[in-house]
């Protein structure tokens, strides 16, 4: 397994996080997909990993999940997310640790 370099990458997505919205381009096709394989649905319990800014929150919130719990290694990204949903359970930390 190839290894990299955590700080890198949160480096990368920190100097990101505030243009972060605005580049996105929503397939809603793509994303009802996702989360349909993912089995969001109402009252189930959620877990959005590497969730950058929180940009799927709003369709975890509309598709009526009971909790979320969301987790990015950058803090900027989670700092974010957490301002977006204030309901949702935002961790900043490694997924891996």
């Amino acid at each position: 397994m190839q290894e990299f370099d955590i700080q890198a990458v949160i480096d990368y997505f920190n100097g990101r996080a505030a243009t972060w919205d605005a580049g996105m381009v929503r397939n809603e096709e793509v994303i009802g997909e996702i989360l349909d394989r993912g089995g969001i649905r109402p009252g189930i319990d959620a877990l959005d990993v590497a969730c950058g800014t929180g940009v799927l929150f709003p369709d975890y919130q509309s598709r009526g999940v009971r909790t979320l719990t969301a987790i990015d290694v950058a803090p900027e990204m989670a700092r974010r997310a957490q301002e977006k949903a204030p309901w949702a359970d935002v961790i900043c930390g490694n997924v891996e640790t």
